[in-house]
């Protein structure tokens, strides 16, 4: 690296040797260690030109001369890189890019004296964290887009995330089929109200006719059943809350499991005719090599059935809560 950072000082030298008046000194930023790598990308520069001139005067009147010189920071940076054992790349390859510098040159600025070598910024090809979230979400959403080409991200927010996300999918099944055997136990406590009234209209007595006798009988053992389905059903039901909490309180792990990413973006709807924005929430693992994800509005739904359990202080409260909200999920 010393040698390196000696050159970049030559480099200022020749850039700036014409200037007439001090100028700043160059800085150097370096944002990762270089020896590791061993290849370079230089982002293209523009030619700088610097000139001097100077007037002088005798009887027939006053003359001027000026000197111009040109030279490319690209060139003279990859000379210097070349020389120390670098391999200059014509342009970035991903397969690449662990063992890549980016090498960007930046001006500050033109004076009337000279220009102004202001920094000349080593960097990795380390991607960002919004970065690694962006291209394994835009590799996750080809599957689920009608017109995976017609994407076009919009922002990307990544947030550390201290969740199980397995528990997720279970949750959700969990909540489902409670709801249904929600809906099950309300048809059967509807049965079994029906079958006693018809009971009633229908009980035996001296003056009963075949007829009454008989749907009597129906009715009876139609409450029999309706009874039979209301104990089994109950009794699911009561284990799926059983299992609902267990999965919920696992979900919440409290210790760091990747990176959950709210991302926005638009694209073509499925007959092709409109862009419409999308919002979701992924789920990454701590290498961004795996993600899930889900549409914003139908997490959110999921968050208020973790809420309602969290907060419930008995099974009731979970069924009411699930009686209220059964178009959730």
């Amino acid at each position: 690296m010393s040698v390196i950072k000696k050159w970049l000082f030559a480099i200022c030298a020749i850039i700036l040797m014409n200037g007439c008046a001090p100028l700043r000194m160059p800085v150097i930023v370096r944002n990762a260690p270089i020896e590791m790598y061993k290849y370079a990308y230089i982002s293209p520069t523009k030619e700088l030109t610097s000139s001097i001139g100077g007037t002088y005067g005798g009887q027939y009147g006053i003359y001027g001369s000026s000197t111009t010189k040109s030279v490319n920071p690209s060139d003279v940076i990859a000379g210097i890189l070349i020389k120390e054992g670098y391999i200059i790349l014509p342009e970035l390859k991903p397969e690449l890019s662990n063992e890549t510098l980016i090498v960007n040159y930046g001006e500050s600025g033109r004076r009337n004296r000279g220009l102004v070598l202001s920094a000349l910024v080593i960097t990795s090809c380390t991607l960002s964290n919004e970065e690694k979230a962006e291209k394994l979400v835009k590799e996750t959403l080809k599957d689920y887009l009608y017109h995976p080409d017609s994407y076009e991200p919009i922002s990307t927010r990544v947030d550390s995330m201290f969740i199980d996300v397995t528990t997720i999918e279970p949750i959700m099944k969990i909540s489902d089929e409670i709801k249904n055997l929600i809906s099950k136990i309300n048809r059967c406590e509807r049965k079994i109200e029906s079958a006693e009234s018809s009971m009633d209209i229908f009980a035996p007595n001296g003056y009963s006719s075949q007829y009454s006798r008989g749907e009597y009988s129906r009715a009876k053992k139609e409450k029999e059943e309706a009874k039979s389905d209301l104990n089994k059903y109950t009794k699911k039901l009561s284990e799926q809350l059983a299992s609902l909490k267990e999965n919920v309180a696992k979900y919440h792990k409290g210790e760091f499991t990747g990176w959950a990413v709210s991302h926005r973006f638009r694209s073509l709807n499925g007959a092709g005719s409109m862009t419409i924005p999308g919002e979701m929430i992924f789920f990454c693992d701590e290498e961004f090599t795996t993600c899930g994800g889900y549409e914003t509005d139908k997490f959110e739904d999921f968050v208020k059935i973790l809420n309602a359990v969290d907060e419930a202080t008995s099974d009731e409260d979970v069924i009411d809560y699930f009686k209220e909200n059964n178009f959730l999920l």
